[in-house]
C-alpha cells in the first residue's frame, strides 16, 4: 500500500477569463517511511501539490489517495477532519498569531480538537496549562517578546 499516490493530477486555477495550469498530469507514489522533497523553480507547482496532498485544495482532475482514502472527493469538513486525524505540516515560519499571547497561541492551536473530537473547553484549557511547562516564561507575553527557544517550542 502506498502512503500517498497521485495519478494524472492536474490543478488549474481560473483567473478572470484565463485558465492557469499549476500542475499538469503528475504521477507519483510515496511509500511509508520514504523521505521526499518536492523541488523546482518558483511557480513549478510545489506548493500547489503540497496543498493537494494536505487536503487544503482539490485537484481539477486525476486521482489522489492518502492512506488509501481518495481525498480529491472529500467535502471541506471531511477534509479538515482527515487532516486533523492523519496529517501535519511544518511551515517555514512559526505562524504564531502575533496579537495572541503565548498561552492563547497554545489554546488556539488545540482548538480544532473541540470541533472534531468533542474535547470540552475546560479540557482544552487544562491541556494548554499542562503544555506550558516553562516556569520562567510569562505566557501572557506576545510571541515577538519571547526568547527564541520558547517561541519555537510553542510552535512545535
Amino acid at each position: 500500500m502506498a502512503l500517498i499516490c497521485g495519478e494524472r493530477i492536474t490543478k488549474t486555477y481560473r483567473v478572470g477569463e484565463v485558465d492557469v495550469p499549476a500542475i499538469r498530469g503528475v504521477d507519483f507514489t510515496i511509500e511509508a517511511g520514504a523521505f521526499v522533497a518536492f523541488v523546482g523553480p518558483s511557480g513549478s507547482g510545489k506548493s500547489t501539490l503540497l496543498n493537494l496532498v494536505g487536503c487544503l485544495d482539490h485537484p481539477s482532475a486525476g486521482r489522489l489517495t492518502v492512506l488509501d482514502v481518495d481525498v480529491a472527493g472529500l467535502s471541506r469538513n471531511a477534509a479538515a477532519a482527515f487532516r486533523g486525524e492523519h496529517l501535519g505540516f511544518v511551515f517555514q515560519d512559526f505562524n504564531l498569531v502575533p496579537v495572541l499571547s503565548a498561552y492563547e497561541n497554545i489554546e488556539y492551536s488545540l482548538a480544532p480538537e473541540l470541533v472534531y473530537t468533542g474535547v470540552t473547553n475546560l479540557e482544552l484549557r487544562a491541556r494548554a496549562v499542562f503544555l506550558r511547562g516553562d516556569r520562567h516564561t510569562d505566557f501572557g507575553e506576545k510571541p515577538n517578546r519571547l526568547r527564541f527557544e520558547v517561541y519555537a517550542r510553542l510552535y512545535f
